[in-house]
């Protein structure tokens, strides 16, 4: 959705790369929460139990989707 300017094209500028980087990471982190607020819905589950789910399926390797 954001892409990085490539370092070798003129006009490179490392600001606008820092910022691309930025919207990268806020888009990211919105499709996330946005994901696990439909999953709680749709198990019926609250945040914390989510949670708990996920913090159990690291410490146990379990594979990821």
């Amino acid at each position: 959705m954001h892409p990085i300017p490539d370092a070798s094209e003129p006009g490179y500028s490392q600001a606008e790369a820092k910022a691309q980087i930025e919207k990268q990471a806020e888009t990211s982190n919105a499709l996330h929460e946005k994901y696990r607020a439909e999953l709680a819905h749709e198990y019926d589950i609250s945040e914390d139990q989510l949670r708990a789910i996920l913090v159990e399926g690291i410490q146990k390797n379990w594979p990821m989707p």
